[in-house]
C-alpha cells in the first residue's frame, strides 16, 4: 500500500499512548486508562496521489534512513 510519507507519522500514535511514560501520563490526565483496553485506534493516512513519483521516491529514501520502527 502507497502511502503519503507524512501521513505515516500517525501510526506511531498508538505505540506512544501504551508504550511510553509521556503518552501513558496523557492517556491518565484525558481519564481514559480504563478505556485504552478497549480503544479501536483509527489511522487516518493519505496515499500522496498528487506527489510526483520522483518526489515521493526521495521522500521515502530520506524517511526510511531516519526512522526505524518501534514495531
Amino acid at each position: 500500500m502507497r502511502v503519503e510519507p507524512s501521513g505515516t507519522s500517525a501510526c506511531a500514535g498508538p505505540h506512544f499512548l501504551v508504550n511510553t511514560p509521556m503518552g501513558q501520563n496523557y492517556v491518565a490526565l484525558q481519564g481514559l486508562t480504563d478505556s485504552m483496553k478497549r480503544a479501536t485506534h483509527v489511522i487516518w493516512t493519505t496515499g500522496g496521489k498528487f506527489v510526483p513519483e520522483e518526489q515521493y521516491r526521495i521522500f521515502h529514501e530520506r524517511d526510511r534512513s531516519l526512522v526505524s520502527s518501534p514495531f
